[in-house]
């Protein structure tokens, strides 16, 4: 049962990363003062499969509060992802929109911004502790990035495009 559990741990590890490695991708295209019709196609298949993440966690998490000695422990790990996911729905919901209706200005992101102002410091360290407003993690290997101002990025597509 040990080893089960030990392995369920890993499994629920490697989801959480998938977890950190959206919210990552979500800063670098939140940091771009327009969503080009590419990105935007880009953030909408990248939240099609994110979208069912939560599933799979839920499964696998309940499967390690069935087994695990410390409920309590288990629980905080489902409201913790639960928090994080559903700021990342939220927030992806608010760029597709602001991009749809051609609000892709920084003004258009400020409902976004505000979505990932709950998000807190646990957030902030997941997505490597960058300064607001700056990218927190090297670019998808799809997407190219030149700075232009701060805050302000123009994507290319490198491969496959």
């Amino acid at each position: 049962m040990a080893d089960t559990l030990k392995t369920l741990l890993r499994k629920r590890s490697a989801l959480k990363s998938k977890l950190t490695i959206y919210s990552n991708f979500i800063n670098l295209v939140k940091s771009s003062a327009h969503i080009s019709e590419m990105q935007r196609l880009d953030l909408q298949e990248r939240f099609n499969k994110f979208d069912s993440l939560h599933s799979q966690f839920d499964e696998l998490q309940t499967e390690i509060e069935l087994l695990a000695d410390d409920a309590e422990t288990a629980f905080v790990e489902r409201e913790e992802f639960d928090r994080q996911f559903f700021n990342l729905v939220a927030l992806t919901r608010s760029l597709l929109g602001s991009s749809v209706n051609g609000a892709g200005s920084e003004a258009g992101f400020k409902d976004a911004d505000s979505a990932m102002a709950t998000e807190g410091s646990a957030a902030e360290a997941g997505a490597g502790g960058a300064p607001a407003g700056e990218p927190a993690a090297a670019l998808p290997s799809l997407l190219s990035a030149t700075r232009l101002t701060t805050g302000t990025y123009l994507f290319s597509c490198v491969d496959h495009c």
